[in-house]
């Protein structure tokens, strides 16, 4: 057997730029997930969108479906799929998967209004909201319709 040598270690350089803080993705959506916050605040008239009350704040901007996991931008942060609720219930959502699939029928239902389109039967087809907002996405992408994202 032929024995190697090892290397001497060499030492790692240090980058001088500082750690971004902001990836290229958070800032090209930035401005667009500012605007549509402001239409989902608009929307709740200050009041969490499960109590219908002010009482319980302060509110956090739900997504309903993820940021990019299950549905990707700009549909993720897109106003008609995001919620204005109180702290509390935002926990409850991200941890109650009952309460999570209400928040996000809610969202697909605004959606579906939103673009006018009907889907007849389509909760007994497809009971859960992951499927349909993909299907609506899907449908609406189909016929060259988006967010307007300027």
């Amino acid at each position: 057997m032929k024995k190697t040598e090892l290397k001497q270690k060499t030492e790692l350089k240090r980058s001088t730029k500082p750690i971004k803080t902001e990836g290229p993705s958070t800032l090209r959506w930035k401005a667009w997930r500012r605007k549509q916050r402001a239409i989902a605040v608009d929307r709740s008239r200050g009041l969490c969108e499960w109590h219908n009350s002010s009482v319980c704040g302060p509110f956090d901007w739900h997504h309903c479906f993820g940021r990019s996991h299950i549905i990707s931008e700009p549909w993720a942060s897109f106003a008609p799929l995001t919620m204005m609720i109180c702290r509390s219930i935002h926990i409850r959502a991200d941890q109650d998967i009952e309460m999570r699939r209400i928040l996000q029928r809610d969202a697909t239902e605004r959606l579906m209004k939103k673009f006018r389109i009907e889907f007849h039967n389509i909760w007994v087809q497809l009971p859960d909201p992951v499927d349909v907002v993909r299907l609506v996405i899907s449908e609406l992408e189909e016929q060259g319709l988006k967010p307007n994202v300027e």
